[in-house]
């Protein structure tokens, strides 16, 4: 389980759809994206997801923090791939 801050123009779509791009490591269910708070700014979600072999734990949690990154880097910037004010 994991609570991420992401950029406010970011939507659970986005994040669940990199997460399912980025995982690779066997799951027992798909992850699962909750938003918790938005405000003007910001969006706070909270991402559960469980590897189907408990050893696999700290791959999967590396995996999750990847994507969360991609998503917060995908919304960091604008239109010409250059950070955004």
């Amino acid at each position: 389980e994991l609570r991420a801050r992401l950029g406010a123009d970011t939507t659970p779509g986005q994040v669940q759809a990199i997460l399912e791009e980025t995982i690779s490591v066997p799951l027992r269910y798909t992850p699962h994206v909750d938003v918790e708070e938005v405000d003007r700014d910001e969006v706070v979600t909270r991402i559960v997801s469980t590897p189907s072999n408990a050893a696999d734990g700290a791959k999967l949690a590396d995996e999750v923090l990847a994507a969360v990154r991609a998503a917060a880097g995908s919304n960091a910037r604008n239109g010409n791939g250059r950070p955004g004010a």
